[in-house]
Order: C-alpha cells, then structure tokens, then sequence
C-alpha cells in the first residue's frame, strides 16, 4: 500500500526534468591525449586526427536525448519513460480520481490518472493541477508478489495541452497483472495536501 505522507517529501523528480547535459565544449578537446606525450612527438595532422575521432564518439554518445527510441519488452520497460519509447504513442488514461482534500467539504485539487499502453502493455501515473501547488506526486504500484515494482515522480511542470501543472512517472510492465496509481497535491506548508487512488486496472 503507497504512503503520501510517507513518500511525497522524498520521491524522485519529475519526468521532465531529466537533463541530458551537453557541454558547449567536449570533454575531449579539454584534455590531452591519453598517453600525455608533448605535442612535439607526432604529427600535428595524426593528432588531429585521433582528437576529431574521440570527439566524434562523445557527440554521438551525449546527442541521446529524451526523445530517443530505446527497444525493450517485458519487465524491461520497468523504470523507462513512455516519452523515450514507442509506449506513449498510444497511451491513454484507464483509470482515474479526483485528488480531494481530506475535510469535510472535500475539496478537490486535481486529478490522477493510470495511463495504459497497448501495445507495450505497460502502466505509468500522472498527476495534474490547475492551480500552482506547492508539491505534488504521483506513484504507480504493481499489485504483484512475485514481480513488485513501484515508480514515483514529484514536480510541477506547465502543460498547455493539459492546462495544468503535472508530473508523470517511468513506466511498469503490467502484462498479465495489474496495477494502480495515487497521487497528493499540496498547496499549503500549512496543510495535509490532498489524495487519490484509482481503481487496479
């Protein structure tokens, strides 16, 4: 069983703000070569060579970004984005509930949603607002005593498409299981936040 309170502080950061960062200057053109003989020693044209070689290695390797199409299957996909894989293209929301205050009036703060893939049959949460919060999160558990997982995010990034401050979590593989997502929404130090559960799907 997921625990908001427990949770929420410490979970991981939010889907986009992962950063792949890309030095304006490689790493190789600050460093000699590594066998730090004096530039004297060879041609100029050889080292220039090797430098342009290993400088076009690190490019290739830092030019990875988030919308790279990485293959996986099964419980592979555990813990990879829906946006770096094939998984979002068809992703949608089978379950969802409102993120409500825990008074008696119930006021509600939000939504969080399991969205599903199809074609990868894989789960992920998302959790939105409207209003700015001042944190909010969002979890996915697989209910699975044999093959467990849990995927967390926090953060409060803008989508215009959505109209509201979300965050979303890296996926789990829910062939033949089934999972569930919950989400808190805080928009007061002063105050408990809000929560929800969606139904297992």
């Amino acid at each position: 069983m997921l625990d908001p309170i427990r949770t929420a502080p410490g979970g991981r950061r939010a889907d986009n703000e992962r950063f792949f960062p890309q030095p304006s200057v490689p790493l190789c053109m600050r460093h000699r070569l590594a066998d730090d003989r004096p530039y004297g020693e060879e041609p100029l044209n050889r080292r220039l060579k090797t430098l342009t070689a290993a400088c076009a290695v690190i490019v290739a390797l830092v030019g990875l970004t988030p919308g790279t199409a990485f293959a996986a299957s099964g419980f592979g996909y555990d813990g990879l984005w829906a946006d770096q894989t094939i998984c979002g293209n068809d992703g949608r929301t089978v379950m969802s509930a409102p993120v409500t205050t825990q008074t008696q009036l119930g006021t509600v703060y939000g939504k969080i949603e399991l969205r599903y893939s199809k074609v990868c049959r894989t789960v992920w949460a998302r959790v939105t607002t409207p209003v700015l919060p001042i944190q909010q999160w969002a979890a996915v558990s697989r209910n699975s005593e044999e093959h467990p997982g849990y995927q967390e995010c926090d953060g409060r990034l803008w989508s215009d498409s959505l109209n509201s401050f979300y965050c979303f979590t890296a996926m789990l593989y829910d062939g033949g299981m089934t999972s569930f997502a919950a989400g808190w929404i805080s928009r007061s130090i002063l105050e408990d936040g809000a929560y929800g559960y969606t139904g297992s799907y």
